[in-house]
C-alpha cells in the first residue's frame, strides 16, 4: 500500500531550510530567533510537500487513513482475544451447561450465540458438521440473548428443556437456529410442541412463565452469567467460539468457517495430547 513519505519530505525540507539560512547561521548557533525561523521553514516545506503529494495522488491519503484504521482494528482484536484467553478458566467451566457432541470430548468448543443471530444461523450447521466429523468434540452452549425479547425467551425455554428433557434439547436448538428470520413467541411454542409433544411442552411453558419456578431461576442465572462472562472476555458479538485446547478463537461466521473451526479442532487435539 503506497504511503506519504513524511520522513523524506521532512529531510528535504530541512535541507532547503539549512541552505537558505546557512549564511546567517554562521556564528549564530545559539540564536533562538534563527532556530525558530528554521523550524518554521521546515514546517512550511513539509506542509507544502504533503499537500502537493495529496494533490498529485489523492488516493495516498485514503490509503494512509485506511491503513491506520486497519492497524487499529487489528490491535483492538488482539486485545479482545487476549481478554478471552485471560478468562479461559471461566469460559471452560461447563457445569450444568447445555452441550452437543461427546460428553467426554477431548476437544471442547465453547459457543456463544443468540438464537436470532443471522451469523449464528450460518455457524450452527458448521458446528453440527464438525461434531459429526470429529467424535472427540464437545460443543458447550453459552447462550447470550442480546438481540430481541424472543432471544431471551428462546434462551429461557432452551435452558428449562435442558434441565428436564436433555435428550430433546439438541433438536429444539436446531429448530430455533434453522428458523428463517426472527423467532416469535408463537414459533417458539410451536417448535417446543413439535419436539416435546403437547403435554410436556405445556409443562415447560408453564414453568417458563412462572418467575417463581426454580428451573426458571436457574435458567436466568445461567443467562446472566453468560452475559457477564461475554462482557468480561471481550465477546463483542455472536457467534463467538473458543476452542479450550489451544486457545483457538473464531469471531463471526465467514465463508471459510468450516475450515477455520476444523483447523482449530486439529490444533486443539494436538495440544491436548
Amino acid at each position: 500500500m503506497p504511503k506519504i513519505d513524511f520522513k523524506s519530505t521532512a529531510i528535504g525540507a530541512l535541507s532547503v531550510a539549512v541552505v537558505a539560512l546557512g549564511v546567517n547561521a554562521i556564528g549564530a548557533r545559539n540564536n533562538d530567533a534563527l532556530l525558530s525561523q528554521i523550524k518554521a521553514e521546515i514546517r512550511n516545506e513539509v506542509s507544502a510537500g504533503v499537500s502537493q503529494s495529496i494533490k498529485d495522488n489523492p488516493k495516498l491519503l485514503v490509503d494512509t487513513i485506511q491503513g491506520y484504521m486497519q492497524a487499529e482494528q487489528d490491535r483492538q482484536a488482539r486485545d479482545r482475544d487476549q481478554q478471552a484467553v485471560e478468562r479461559k478458566a471461566e469460559i471452560a467451566k461447563a457445569d450444568g451447561l447445555p452441550f452437543i457432541g461427546n460428553p467426554e470430548g477431548a476437544v471442547q468448543i465453547v459457543y456463544f450465540f443468540d438464537a436470532n443471530c443471522v451469523y449464528c444461523k450460518r455457524m450452527d450447521p458448521v458446528l453440527k458438521q464438525v461434531v459429526a466429523e470429529n467424535p472427540d468434540v464437545k460443543v458447550i452452549h453459552r447462550e447470550i440473548p442480546i438481540l430481541t425479547e424472543t432471544s431471551r425467551l428462546a434462551a429461557q425455554i432452551g435452558n428449562v428443556v435442558w434441565q428436564f428433557h436433555p435428550d430433546r434439547y439438541a433438536e429444539l436448538h436446531d429448530r430455533f437456529l434453522a428458523h428463517e428470520g426472527a423467532l416469535t413467541e408463537e414459533s417458539i411454542e410451536d417448535y417446543l410442541t413439535l419436539v416435546l409433544g403437547s403435554e410436556n411442552s405445556e409443562t415447560v411453558l408453564a414453568r417458563a412463565k412462572n418467575p417463581q419456578d426454580d428451573s426458571v431461576h436457574r435458567a436466568n442465572d445461567r443467562i446472566k452469567g453468560n452475559l457477564r462472562l461475554a462482557s468480561d472476555a471481550g465477546v463483542t458479538g455472536t457467534p463467538f467460539l473458543y476452542v479450550v485446547q489451544g486457545d483457538g478463537i473464531v469471531r463471526g461466521a465467514g465463508e471459510n468457517a468450516h475450515e477455520q473451526v476444523t483447523s482449530l479442532v486439529r490444533k486443539g487435539r494436538e495440544s491436548a495430547r
